[in-house]
């Protein structure tokens, strides 16, 4: 989102499906969007071994490097390029502990608890920190151009600059007005000021990774008022 030079971003972070987890890769997809992420990107691809050395060069010369790579590389995969407020925490505490073993025990609710099995066949895979994620979309996703994250700052002075003031003005016009539904009226009106504030979802037709992520959220939150 951009206006009046001020720009807001949203986290993004990599996940992906691996081999031994790829039967169910289309459950696992509803519970990521389920669990508010959006999916800027996805690709189904199978690595070469060099590949995925290169993927996970941080773990070269540790013992489980050799399976890991085979691992990886023995089918397709499904990576993804995921986006919401703090994605990279928020996308780790889904996964649970890197041991499916461990997971099962500690964290049974988590992705890798359910859909993996061991260390190396745990299901799932996710960027540890930023620089983490942004060397892994830079090799599953070439063409994709990562934007540095605002301040905490930055983001309230957008929201109290552009965003407030237009919501107070519409809902003191729905406080006149007194809508039958109040409730969903409200709602409606409320998503309709942030588009128009905004200049409408993408402006000149695309969706940047903020649009993406607020209109996920409030689809999330509204079905009703929000539909595709």
């Amino acid at each position: 989102l951009e206006m009046a030079g001020i720009r807001i971003y949203v986290e993004v972070t990599l996940a992906m499906i691996k081999p031994d987890a790829m039967e169910k890769a289309l459950e696992i997809e509803n519970i990521i969007l389920q669990s508010g992420f959006t999916i800027l990107k996805k690709r189904k691809v199978h690595l070469s071994p060099e590949e995925c050395s290169e993927l996970y060069a941080e773990h070269s010369g540790k013992m489980f490097f050799p399976s890991l790579t085979a691992h990886m590389s023995s089918g397709p995969i499904i990576a993804m390029m995921l986006a919401r407020n703090k994605a990279i925490s928020y996308w780790k505490e889904l996964l649970g502990p890197a041991d499916s073993m461990k997971a099962k025990e500690t964290h049974p609710n988590s992705l890798r608890a359910i859909y993996g099995t061991d260390k190396i066949r745990n299901g799932l895979h996710g960027s540890e920190c930023f620089n983490t994620a942004e060397k892994e979309i830079s090799l599953m996703f070439p063409a994709a151009i990562l934007e540095p994250f605002p301040t905490d700052l930055a983001a309230k002075d957008f929201l109290s600059k552009f965003v407030n003031p237009t919501l107070l003005t519409g809902l003191t016009e729905l406080c006149k007005e007194k809508p039958a539904e109040p409730v969903v009226s409200s709602v409606g009106e409320s998503v309709c000021v942030c588009v128009c504030a905004c200049g409408g979802w993408g402006g000149g037709g695309g969706w940047a990774a903020g649009e993406w992520a607020l209109y996920n959220e409030w689809r999330i939150r509204y079905p009703l008022v929000v539909s595709e």
